[in-house]
């Protein structure tokens, strides 16, 4: 079964992203991360199957974690999302074909 990394600073938000996962519905485990530096250590140590990541991090942006993971672990899959929007990291996000 596929594990999951989630990557919001937020805690409680992470929380519930923890939630409407764990269901059941397909996947076996989660990992959580804090941070950018948190989630790459993650990666290389439990070589998830998907990661949710938040655009805006304390210690990277999401896209350059986005980056970073799928050149530790290639083909990797990213789901991004934000409550900050701005049109400027749309268009680097699907650039980069996140």
């Amino acid at each position: 079964m596929p594990t999951v990394l989630i990557v919001v600073e937020d805690i409680v938000f992470r929380k519930q992203l923890l939630e409407v996962f764990d269901h059941g519905d397909g996947f076996d485990a989660f990992a959580e991360a804090g941070s950018g530096v948190e989630a790459l250590d993650k990666t290389k140590c439990l070589s998830p199957n998907l990661a949710i990541l938040d655009l805006s991090l304390p210690d990277v942006s999401g896209i350059e974690l986005a980056q970073e993971l799928m050149e530790v672990i290639p083909g990797f899959r990213v789901f991004m999302l934000t409550a900050d929007y701005s049109m400027k990291m749309e268009k680097s996000a699907l650039l980069r074909n996140y």
